[in-house]
């Protein structure tokens, strides 16, 4: 434990002196498991909330769809999937982005929120010549006049060799 212990506060000291930020210390006492000094200050967090979907990807690989602390939710990469889980608008990024985005409004509500709490997005594009117009105009149907900020970044595949889109969100409730 204490050489562990060790290795978390060398890895804190490289994060700290990175972000030019206070050194956050990482308790690993059972006893305090999942708090945080900050400043010498035990302080707990807020309680998390998970979402998964039929995705094999989440089970296999040991993530959820969406995660909630707070009043911040984190939705994960999605693709265009069917309820039972087959692949959605083959060879069409728009209709990809369309049904990934509504997996991403699913996920928000099945935590408390909606497409309308989304502060930020993140769409990754495997042909932006050719796509970047149908991805961003269903990327603006789903949102309207929330307009989140938003990235749109190339990349050369995607974990499925017929996924052409694939869309991260973060949303602050109430926000």
């Amino acid at each position: 434990m204490e050489a562990r212990a060790r290795e978390a506060a060398a890895l804190a000291d490289a994060f700290a002196a990175l972000l030019a930020r206070p050194r956050v210390h990482v308790l690993f006492e059972p006893s305090a498991a999942g708090r945080v000094a900050f400043g010498g200050k035990l302080v707990t967090g807020p309680a998390r909330a998970r979402h998964a979907t039929a995705a094999r990807w989440e089970s296999l690989y040991g993530y959820s769809r969406a995660v909630r602390v707070g009043d911040t939710i984190w939705v994960t990469g999605t693709v265009a999937l069917s309820t039972s889980g087959e692949p959605v608008g083959l060879e069409d990024a728009g209709a990809q982005t369309a049904r990934a985005l509504a997996i991403v409004g699913d996920a928000l509500e099945a935590l408390g929120g909606s497409l309308g709490d989304v502060v930020r997005t993140r769409l990754f594009v495997t042909n932006i010549a050719r796509d970047h117009d149908a991805v961003g105009r269903a990327h603006a149907a789903a949102f309207g006049n929330v307009r989140p900020a938003t990235t749109m970044v190339e990349v050369r595949a995607l974990i499925g060799d017929w996924m052409l889109v694939e869309v991260e969100a973060d949303a602050q409730l109430g926000g």
